[in-house]
């Protein structure tokens, strides 16, 4: 009966930890959704200048195009909002493994109980 108990604790403790790790990510995982969402949008924005800058030059677009994805300042900020995108990704996988940890506890939790009842 006390092996009982002591596993009742160790979930009720497990889901505790886990609302806590939630609660420490919620603003984490807020912004990490929009960095995702909007990282196309981002990244055809970030194009667009260094089209934009070509095209001044008397370019035509494809040539405006090619030249400024081929320009070394564009890679370095596609590199940047890649890597940002990267962490925002680890960020969200991170919430959803702590909420699967949080429902296998409460799971684990209900079945206690239920055996419990039982005897």
């Amino acid at each position: 009966m006390n092996a009982q108990f002591e596993q009742l604790e160790l979930a009720q403790r497990a889901m505790a930890d886990a609302i806590v790790a939630l609660d420490n990510l919620k603003s984490s995982v807020a912004m990490a959704k929009q960095i995702v969402e909007f990282s196309g949008d981002r990244r055809k924005s970030a194009l667009s200048v260094y089209v934009v800058e070509f095209l001044k030059q008397d370019m035509t677009l494809g040539a405006a195009e090619h030249n400024a994805r081929a320009d070394e300042r564009f890679k370095a900020e596609m590199k940047a909002i890649m890597n940002q995108t990267g962490e925002a990704e680890k960020t969200i996988k991170a919430w959803e493994l702590q909420r699967i940890k949080f429902e296998c506890a409460r799971s684990l939790l209900s079945a206690e109980r239920s055996l419990l009842e039982l005897r």
